[in-house]
């Protein structure tokens, strides 16, 4: 997947320096590594780079940022703790041996709990492997760079509606200046320069040209879900 330098890092820049964003995007990167180690996908190396760029977002917004292990337990709490194999064993029916062999790996018998919890050593190793770096985004294709920014802005409104909640509770009780009312305020501002940060980011040339070679190359291009 090609990748493209000349806008990406005015890009992350931009998301860094906006704090009802950057939180949001890391929070949106640690929850995709979990997914990806705990389902078996742990040696890939776009993930350090990952890594790299949450622990740049987090020694800046340490308060905001979701931290690996409150991650991990909101994760774990919504995992699947059956395993059912059923209907699966009874698609492999009919497969040759090696047609079967592609199916098989060491974790199918296990539900999505407990390959999470498989997981924690080799999630370790890695978190512990990533230098904090914002400059790692550099090293990820420019379709991982557009996930992420999409995922961001159309999360953003749901984090408007939940902290407004919050906060409308503490004016409810007399309280002013509450960390609720400043996230709702950060989130709020956030929209129309995450949309600026995006439109600009899909406008480039390179980012279009790398996005259109993945798509003639059968990726699934996210589309944006904001309308420009």
């Amino acid at each position: 997947m090609p990748k493209t330098t000349n806008v990406s890092l005015k890009t992350i820049n931009a998301i860094l320096a906006i704090p009802g964003a950057a939180p949001v995007m890391a929070a949106k990167i640690i929850g995709r590594v979990i997914g990806q180690v705990s389902n078996g996908f742990g040696k890939d190396e776009q993930l350090v780079s990952e890594i790299s760029v949450y622990k740049a977002i987090a020694v800046k917004y340490p308060n905001d940022t979701i931290s690996l292990p409150d991650m991990f337990k909101t994760m774990l709490r919504r995992a699947n703790t059956e395993v059912d194999t059923a209907d699966f064993a009874a698609s492999l029916e009919n497969m040759t041996e090696e047609q079967k062999a592609l199916w098989a790996t060491p974790n199918a018998d296990l539900s999505e709990r407990d390959q999470m919890l498989e997981s924690m050593p080799e999630m370790t190793t890695l978190f512990g492997k990533a230098p904090t770096d914002i400059k790692a985004w550099l090293d990820l294709p420019t379709i991982a760079q557009w996930s992420l920014l999409n995922a961001v802005e159309q999360t953003l409104p749901s984090k408007i509606s939940l902290y407004g909640d919050w906060a409308s509770r503490d004016r409810t009780a007399g309280k002013v200046a509450t960390n609720a009312m400043r996230l709702e305020t950060e989130a709020t501002e956030a929209v129309p320069l995450v949309f600026k940060t995006v439109t600009d980011f899909l406008k480039n040339k390179d980012v279009a040209h790398d996005l259109d070679v993945d798509r003639d190359h059968g990726i699934a291009v996210p589309e944006r879900q904001i309308a420009a």
